[in-house]
């Protein structure tokens, strides 16, 4: 980024209506639906040779102290 700092977040919310719904039609529990979703955006991060300064779930316990 130019010789600057810069940090990136990233990560997933596991709450909410939409995440519920989409987790049905899909015959899962909301955590495990998210799981997978998270795995394969780690990958693609991965394969895209990007990284970030923290990724985040909603469902971490770090997350769930703030």
């Amino acid at each position: 980024m130019q010789g600057k700092t810069t940090k990136m977040s990233a990560g997933t919310d596991e709450h909410g209506l939409k995440i519920q719904q989409a987790a049905e039609r899909a015959g899962r529990d909301p955590l495990s639906f998210c799981t997978q979703y998270s795995n394969r955006f780690r990958d693609l991060m991965a394969a895209a040779k990007a990284t970030n300064t923290d990724f985040i779930r909603t469902t971490d316990p770090q997350h769930r102290q703030a």
